[in-house]
């Protein structure tokens, strides 16, 4: 199907339409009617759509327009502790609202002799069970859709050609670890051409808040503080929610 790059069809048919009915009525003298018909003509022959919201029929074709893809970076069991583990729930809920379309994952594999390993002697991520993506998050995750990658190695070529196989403009990114992971895919994505939208409140670091923080600091140095923004998933708080349990960590 042919992609229509634009956030807003209707908006477009309708700006379009205004424009031939105002020359129309210009060199004809007219009354609005003539403006508010085609108004009317154009939105019945586009159909838009509800439900997705991404495709509408235009003069008895389909076509389909991609919606902004969602980049969930290493939300794995590995990576959660007391600073991460709101944030699979919150994805979940982000996933919820419908916006984004594909939903795609990186995971993190700390392969045999890594860098990790011989350098930091930091062996944990090795094993199925610490690998695998966050329970919340499993059933919406396709494996042809999720991209394992071996450390700070950053974007997998193969995530890569996908997304500019697809001719991606923009991607949102969400997950952890905000000053690891997180900016460094970011980057890389800036380094493609590709805008890269970074959700605050869908982000944590594992060493913490103030981790979090410097990462957001360095990300918005790096690629603009304009391409922070905010969810809205928060609930007012900066860093993680407490949790019953605290108080026995």
């Amino acid at each position: 199907m042919a992609r229509v790059p634009t956030t807003d069809l209707s908006d477009y048919v309708d700006s379009i339409i205004a424009m031939i009915g105002s020359y129309v009525n210009s060199l004809a003298g007219q009354s609005h009617s003539l403006l508010e018909y085609l108004m009317q003509v154009g939105r019945r022959w586009f159909s838009i759509e509800t439900g997705c919201g991404l495709c509408v029929s235009a003069g008895g074709k389909e076509l389909c327009r991609m919606s902004e893809p969602l980049l969930i970076v290493d939300v794995q069991v590995g990576f959660l502790n007391p600073f991460t583990r709101h944030i699979p729930e919150r994805i979940a809920r982000l996933i919820e609202r419908g916006e984004y379309d594909p939903i795609l994952f990186t995971r993190f594999i700390n392969v045999p002799d890594s860098p990790y390993g011989r350098f930091l002697n930091w062996r944990d991520l090795t094993d199925s069970t610490n690998t695998a993506l966050a329970p919340e998050l499993t059933l919406v995750a396709d494996p042809e859709l999720t991209f394992a990658k071996p450390g700070f190695a950053g974007m997998p070529d193969e995530l890569a050609a996908y997304l500019q196989g697809n001719q991606v403009q923009q991607i949102t990114l969400v997950g952890i670890d905000t000053d690891m992971c997180v900016l460094k895919i970011a980057m890389d994505v800036f380094d493609l051409g590709i805008r890269p939208i970074i959700l605050v409140d869908c982000c944590a670091s594992t060493a913490g808040l103030q981790s979090h923080l410097a990462g957001l600091a360095v990300l918005a140095r790096n690629i603009g503080a304009h391409q922070l923004r905010d969810a809205g998933l928060g609930e007012g708080l900066l860093g993680a929610p407490s949790f019953v349990d605290d108080a026995s960590e």
